[in-house]
């Protein structure tokens, strides 16, 4: 009897760490912004101090092509990030995007980007999401 206790107490164990695992790993929205097309670059201001060691955009409007970004972190230092004309569609997410050296508090994303084929007046809303 004391075996089987000590094995349901293990499999509850495991199973409560991989839950953890698998919360800590979930993708949340760190900031968002409109991006008209006339104006080629915006910025996306995070809302959150939450440290990230990746994240990504996800389009909700027209279809955009990604070309360059720069990430400002909280303690002022930068990432430069190319996307190789990286083309995005409505409903989908960019490339996952890892922080050099490990998880940051990200400030902004400033992101420069040309339209794809516009059908909701040359307009997306562009989403940030971060993963620890």
């Amino acid at each position: 009897m004391k075996k089987i206790n000590r094995v349901a107490f293990v499999v509850a164990v495991v199973g409560m760490l991989a839950m953890a695992t698998a919360y800590a790993s979930e993708w949340t929205k760190m900031g968002s912004n409109v991006f008209l097309f006339t104006a080629k670059q915006d910025v996306i201001k995070v809302k959150s101090d939450d440290a990230v060691s990746k994240i990504r955009f996800e389009d909700n409007g027209d279809p955009i092509r990604l070309l360059k970004a720069t990430i400002t972190f909280q303690d002022g230092s930068t990432q430069a990030v190319d996307f190789n004309n990286e083309y995005v569609r409505p409903g989908l997410s960019s490339q996952e995007i890892a922080i050099d050296g490990g998880p940051k508090a990200i400030k902004s994303v400033e992101m420069t980007y040309a339209s794809g084929n516009t059908r909701n007046n040359g307009r997306a809303t562009i989403k940030l999401y971060g993963v620890q």
